[in-house]
This record gives C-alpha cells, sequence and structure tokens, in this order.
C-alpha cells in the first residue's frame, strides 16, 4: 500500500485535530504557492480533506463571481451549471494526469495540494475585485500574471508526487497548460450571477426585433420641424453596450441637457442597449442609426441645422465601439460606418462625440470641413469611468455636466473638460487618456451661427 492509500485509510480524527490538519494545510499550501520550501509530509491527505479542499474552491470561486457581478445581482441556476462543468473537466484532467504519472493515490494529493496553494491567488482576485477598475492593458498583465502563477503551482505541486523527474514534470505541465486554455477560452464562459438590468436569460429576441420598426418610427415621428434661416442642432445619442448602465445613463442625461438647458426640445433622438429601456428605446445598432439619420435629413434643413451625434461604450483599437446586447448578436460600428451613414443621409454639419477608449482612431475616418470631432481617448490609450454604477464616465462628466453647461461652445467646453480630465487622471495616478478634437475650418465658422434655443428667449 502506498502512503497516499494508507492516508486515506485512516480513522477520521477527532474535530479539534481535523481543524488543526486544515489549517496545516492552509499553510503549507501558502507556502508553497510563494514559492517556500515543502514537503509532501507537511500537507494531510485524504478523501475528506480532498472534499473539503474542493468545497473551500467552489466557495471561492462563487465569491470572486459575486464580487464580479456587483451589489444586488441575481444568482442564474445555467451559471452555476457551467461553472459545474469546467471544475469537473478540471478534476478529470487532473485525474488523467495523476494517474498517468503515478498512480490512483497521486490524484487525491494531486488536487488537494493544488487547491489549498491556490488560496492565496483567490485572495489577490478578491482583492483586486473589490479595490481596482483595471482597464487595458493592465487587465491583460493580470490575467497573464494569474496563469503564470497558477501553471508555477501546478509544476511545485507535482513534483511533490513520488518518483517524478523534471522531464515527465515538464509533459504533465504542458498537457495542463493545454487543459486550462480549453477550459478559460474554449468552453463557455457563463456568469453565476448577473444585475437586474443586465441581459438576463430569456429575453425574447424575436419580438426585440420586430418592435424596433415601431419604436424608432415613434421617437423620430416626435421630432419638431427646424426653424427656418436659423442654425438649429438636432441630437442622436448612441449608448451601445448593455452590461453597463453608465452608458445608458450618459445617453439619457446628455439628452436631458439639450431638451432642457440647451432648449433642444423635440429635436433628440435616443438609441439605447439596455434591459430596463429595450422595450421603449430603440436599440443602438447601425441599422438604427442609419435610418434614424436619413430620416432627420428629411427634417432638418441640411444645408443649415447642425447633427450632433454622441456615441458612448467601450471602444476598440480598430476605431469601432462594442455593440453588446446579451444574445442579440449586434455588429460592432465602426468609424467608417458612421462616416457612411452621414454622407449617405446628405447630412452636412456635424458634430460628432465619442466616448470610449482608444476613440482617437475615429477622427482620421470622420473628419471635413465641416465636420467637429470629439473623442475620450487617444488612438491607443484607455479612457475611465465606463463601470456599472456610475452616473458618468469620466469623459461624459467633465465634457457635458460640468463643461458643456457653463460654455455652451462646443469646441471651448472640451478645452475645459481636457482640463478637468487631465487633473482627474493625476490624482488618481492613471495613465492620461488624452481626448482628442478635430475641428474642421468651415465648421468653426458655422458654430458661430447657432445660438441654444434657451438662450434666445
Amino acid at each position: 500500500m502506498s502512503c497516499d492509500s494508507a492516508d486515506m485509510h485512516r480513522e477520521a480524527p477527532p474535530p479539534g485535530r481535523a481543524i488543526g490538519a486544515v489549517l496545516g494545510n492552509v499553510v503549507s499550501g501558502c507556502r508553497l504557492s510563494f514559492g517556500r520550501r515543502v514537503a509532501r509530509s507537511e500537507f494531510r491527505i485524504s478523501f475528506g480533506h480532498l472534499l473539503f479542499a474542493l468545497i473551500l474552491n467552489w466557495c471561492a470561486t462563487v465569491l470572486v463571481h459575486r464580487i464580479e457581478a456587483g451589489a444586488g445581482s441575481l444568482f442564474w441556476i445555467w451559471g452555476f451549471i457551467s461553472i459545474s462543468a469546467k471544475l469537473q473537466v478540471w478534476l478529470a484532467v487532473l485525474a488523467v494526469i495523476a494517474w498517468g504519472s503515478v498512480g490512483t493515490g497521486a490524484f487525491v494529493t494531486l488536487v488537494t495540494v493544488i487547491v489549498y496553494a491556490s488560496l492565496p491567488v483567490w485572495v489577490v482576485t478578491f482583492a483586486l475585485q473589490a479595490a481596482a477598475d483595471l482597464n487595458e492593458p493592465y487587465l491583460t498583465i493580470y490575467a497573464y500574471c494569474v496563469l503564470l502563477w497558477h501553471l508555477a503551482i501546478f509544476w511545485r505541486a507535482f513534483r511533490l508526487l513520488p518518483s517524478v523527474g523534471t522531464s515527465r514534470t515538464i509533459g504533465a505541465l504542458a498537457l495542463y497548460c493545454a487543459a486550462l486554455f480549453v477550459i478559460t477560452d474554449l468552453l463557455p464562459d457563463s456568469r453565476m450571477f448577473y444585475q437586474q438590468t443586465e441581459s438576463a436569460p430569456g429575453l425574447d429576441i424575436e419580438s426585440v426585433y420586430y418592435r424596433q420598426a415601431a419604436l424608432l418610427d415613434r421617437e423620430l415621428d416626435a421630432l419638431a420641424p427646424e426653424i427656418p434661416a436659423r442654425a438649429d442642432v438636432y441630437f442622436v445619442g448612441v449608448g451601445a453596450y448593455a452590461s453597463q448602465d453608465v452608458f445608458m445613463r450618459e445617453v439619457k442625461q446628455v439628452r436631458n441637457l439639450f431638451e432642457g438647458p440647451l432648449g433642444l426640445v423635440g429635436r433628440a433622438v435616443s438609441l439605447v442597449n439596455n434591459p430596463a429601456t429595450v422595450w421603449d428605446t430603440p436599440l443602438a445598432n447601425l441599422h438604427n442609426l442609419k435610418r434614424a439619420t436619413a430620416r432627420l435629413s428629411g427634417i432638418m434643413n441640411v444645408d443649415q441645422d447642425i447633427l450632433f451625434l454622441f456615441v458612448t461604450s467601450h471602444g476598440n483599437e480598430d476605431a469601432s465601439v462594442a455593440v453588446g446586447f446579451g444574445g442579440l448578436g449586434l455588429n460592432d460600428i465602426y468609424a467608417s460606418d458612421i462616416r457612411v451613414a452621414l454622407d449617405a443621409a446628405g447630412i452636412r454639419w456635424r458634430v460628432v462625440v465619442v466616448s470610449a477608449c482608444y476613440s482617437g482612431g475615429f477622427i482620421d475616418e470622420l473628419k471635413t470641413s465641416d465636420t467637429l470631432v470629439i473623442t475620450a481617448a487617444a488612438r491607443d490609450r484607455a479612457s475611465f469611468g465606463c463601470s456599472h454604477e456610475n452616473d458618468w464616465t469620466y469623459f461624459g462628466r467633465a465634457y457635458f455636466e460640468q463643461a458643456l453647461v457653463e460654455t455652451r461652445d462646443f469646441v471651448e467646453a472640451f478645452e475645459v473638460a481636457r482640463t478637468i480630465i487631465s487633473k482627474r487622471e493625476r490624482d488618481e495616478g492613471k495613465e492620461a487618456s488624452k481626448p482628442q478634437i478635430w475641428t474642421g475650418e468651415a465648421i468653426a465658422k458655422h458654430l458661430q451661427a447657432w445660438q441654444p434655443l434657451a438662450d434666445r428667449r
């Protein structure tokens, strides 16, 4: 009988000794995780310890998923099943590695040691999820660091097994690494918790699509006609990503700004992806944007009036914004898509504001003499504040809530907002987002003819 088998057949210790053994495993696991010398004999191995270790692992998994979902999140059974399936695949891979390398008893040892040694990883994950709002590229760096940490734990745990050499360990590590890739990248990634305001399972996709034409027509039919002999502004707000309410809130608040202090009642259209608005507001997708701009061109005086297009979402480095809403399968919107839509509509005077990471990439595609383009970040920089619980992104608050309310001048408001954002990012130790602006020569002169309706009274 092997030493592992002997451990598994020992009588159950008294509760006090059992707790002491668990604490001993926790201490030994932490030592192994942080690279300290640990012997196989320092771990207490049995089916009972294995079961407790798996329960501990599962509780840590649930905790991290709950933290990621945020306060007020709801439990989703299919996410529970999905995560459970991944755990089973992980255990099956470890069983194959252990049994193929040493024998049946090695499986219990390997899993127990790995789980206890992974506790510090869970603690670090918990702390970062609770205290930090990681953005690219830091999120990618963090993910790779966690992966390397897990691989190091596996290497040291496997080396504790009897009669394993370096070559066998390398082979086992390669198999384990491939398994982690399958589990994390190829198997379906489902969350165990979701926000009530997120795209929860059960959304009637067919009904959502059929409803779009009526919703958009209602928005457009409510638009007021343009006022002759004046340069008026029409507003289109696009909140494109459903999983963070901040984008929905920004569109709503900017629209309120235009319809309130700026006096543009009856001259605003909202396109929003969010479960809270899905039945009363048209979706933020390219099709609806094209229809909205096409209809607007027949209401506006395209040679005189100005279109203010505000897009808020996550951004991509290929000059596009993320368009997401659960299982609706919406396509991202590219800068070239916006250019084509505006050109096709024949709308001459354009102010385009894009609040998203890497949004500086939109300028090259959109800039014309008749266009003002403002972006929340440079083409290679992230912007900040796109968290679910926020009312504004950093850029949105600075430009609309703080600057534009005061100056009423789109270009001057940008300069004020850029100063505010720069100071906030420095104070918080964040890499500068570097908001960008392009002011076409013709629209710079034309904007001087525009005066908010509220100021004309």
